[in-house]
Order: C-alpha cells, then sequence, then structure tokens
C-alpha cells in the first residue's frame, strides 16, 4: 500500500514515480494499493490512479485532472521603486521558462506556455483513461465535461465517479 497527500506537483515527476512504482510491483507480482489521506489532487492524482485498488477517506478531495501554470510578475511595482535587474539571455523566449518576475509575458509566450499546458492535459487524461477507464461511471461522450475540467470531489463523490474504488 502507498499513502499519498498531496494538492499536486510536478507532472514530470509524477510520471517518474508512477513508472518506477507500476514497473517494481510488476517485476516481483506485487498487487499495488493506493490511498489518498487529505488530498490527491493534479500530480496527486496522477500517483493516485495507478492503484490496482484506489482507496479514499469519504471527505478525502480527490481529482483536478488538469494543469496549472503560473508566473507572477512584480515589474509594475520594481518600476515605481526605481529598481532595475539588467541580465541577458540569447534569445527573448529564454525569459518565459525561468522565475524572471520582472517581465511580463508576451501575447507570443503565453499562447506557447498554454499550448504545453494543452499538452500536459492530454497526457494526463491519456494516463489517467489507461487505469481507470473501466471504472469511470460517467459515459464516454460525457467525461470530457465531468471529469477532464480540473474539478475537484470529496472521497464518496469520486468513488461514485469512478475515480475511486472504495472509501
Amino acid at each position: 500500500t502507498i499513502v499519498f497527500n498531496t494538492g499536486g506537483g510536478s507532472p514530470a515527476q509524477s510520471i517518474i514515480m508512477s513508472e518506477k512504482i507500476t514497473t517494481y510491483c510488476k517485476k516481483h507480482h506485487l498487487p499495488l494499493y493506493t490511498f489518498a489521506e487529505d488530498i490527491c489532487a493534479s500530480a496527486g492524482y496522477w500517483l493516485l490512479c495507478i492503484g490496482d485498488k484506489v482507496y479514499a477517506d469519504g471527505s478525502t478531495l480527490v481529482g483536478s485532472i488538469g494543469a496549472v501554470s503560473m508566473k507572477a510578475s512584480f515589474q509594475k511595482m520594481l518600476e515605481n521603486n526605481n529598481f532595475e535587474l539588467r541580465g541577458w539571455t540569447t534569445n527573448e523566449d529564454s525569459f518565459m521558462y525561468n522565475q524572471d518576475l520582472t517581465r511580463d509575458l508576451s501575447e507570443k509566450q503565453r499562447d506557447v506556455l498554454k499550448s504545453l499546458g494543452k499538452t500536459v492535459v492530454e497526457h494526463f487524461k491519456k494516463h489517467v483513461n489507461q487505469y481507470r477507464s473501466s471504472k469511470f461511471t460517467v459515459e464516454e461522450s460525457k467525461r470530457e465535461d465531468v471529469l477532464f475540467q480540473g474539478n475537484i470531489w470529496v472521497g464518496r463523490e469520486a468513488k461514485e465517479l469512478g475515480l475511486i474504488d472504495e472509501v
């Protein structure tokens, strides 16, 4: 049994961990039971759903099948306080991927990041469907609108939808 308790994290790390866990269990012919404590959302649900049997408490928060990306900007505050940060890059778009809080994103850069987010979400949905689609109680034609909009449910609701097996 593996216990998870997280509101999310890195998709890449979730992929790495889920592959290592499932590979180990298959190699050693072990069943995999996963349990959600307080919350298993986003990257946490990525991990939770790999279980042969998935458990949660009735009040556990489960789901958030989607992707979030944020970038704060302190550009105006810094300008108002006469603070200037100087740096260089070989490509203006390089600033888009780092934690530079002094620049706003251009429309082009926002579009690039949105596109990346959509790619991550499609991968996430494929992963969830790989492990849970046969257990979903929602008709396949309605899953996009019901399950894959980033919503979160309490354990009992998650069980009714087929996101988990037992409460």
